[in-house]
């Protein structure tokens, strides 16, 4: 009888499946091997065997020794890396080292990298090879790998979706952006990778009846209620602009200025007991 589990990579969401001929715990440490190399994963998961998919096996669970490497690996992937930045400083190499990884016992180092094009590393390898003793391999990478390996803050608060549990990535289209902006400005969709944010991918084919069986229902309930309270506000208006209107034409009291003795009009001066009460307002 086999079992099937779920492991996950060190610094990786991503779910790998893999079979064993025992059952074995959750958060135990077993020794595969995948397109990489030999390494140390952790099981996360159980599923039920389906008979139908073939997946990997597992070699065995890892010993005093093998966590005792995964412990320290951590170290050795900064040295090398800071290693690996000054040499590239002194070579004067356009290129950008995103993360180190150690397979078990150093069988092999992966240094991961981006650039604009391409970059000729030979003798950057022959650096290393002679640093570490060791296999090394040069992986380059895009910004969506980047960010995925290096995580970060959302537009939302919360941590990006690639780095906390997608693995494998989807192809965004302008098409998605649009169903799901809600007359969002594209620059508020762009994620930190500079590409379109994982998350429009979530309500793909999702219309607004699927989503809320009450959701269109209440606007229109939303909507009456503000045709009329926007009927009322308006009928409102209309009876404080006439109001306005109406004391703005009330005839206004006349004030008259008093003579001086000389006959003239002092500035500022005004008297009006000596004019009748009829004749102070026109």
């Amino acid at each position: 009888m086999r079992y099937i589990v779920g492991v996950v990579f060190r610094n990786s969401p991503k779910l790998h499946k893999y079979q064993s001929q025992e059952p074995l715990n959750r958060d135990i440490p077993v020794v595969i091997e995948n397109s990489r190399g030999v390494t140390v994963g952790f099981v996360r998961a159980h599923f039920e065997d389906d008979q139908i998919g073939e997946y990997p096996e597992i070699i065995r669970v890892a010993n005093d020794e093998d966590i005792a490497f995964e412990e320290i690996a951590p170290d050795l992937e900064r040295e090398a890396m800071n290693f690996c930045v000054e040499k590239i400083e002194e070579r004067e190499m356009k290129m950008k080292i995103v993360r180190v990884h150690f397979m078990l016992h150093s069988s092999k180092i992966i240094f991961y990298f981006t650039a604009e094009g391409r970059v000729d590393f030979r003798a950057l390898v022959k650096d290393l090879a002679a640093k570490f003793r060791s296999r090394i391999e040069m992986r380059q990478i895009g910004v969506r790998d980047e960010a995925q390996m290096l995580g970060g803050i959302g537009i939302c608060g919360r941590e990006v979706c690639c780095f906390s549990f997608i693995g494998d990535f989807q192809t965004i289209s302008l098409e998605d952006a649009r169903e799901n902006s809600f007359g969002v400005s594209n620059e508020k969709l762009i994620g930190i990778c500079g590409r379109f944010m994982c998350c429009l991918r979530f309500e793909e084919g999702v219309s607004c009846k699927d989503k809320c069986s009450t959701c269109c229902a209440s606007n229109v309930e939303n909507q009456e209620e503000n045709s009329d309270t926007n009927s009322n506000n308006i009928s409102e208006t209309q009876n404080d602009n006439q109001n306005s209107e109406e004391t703005q034409n009330m005839r206004k009291p006349r004030r008259y200025p008093s003579k001086d003795r000389d006959g003239g009009f002092k500035k500022g001066e005004y008297n009006a007991k000596r004019y009748k009460k009829g004749d102070l307002y026109e």
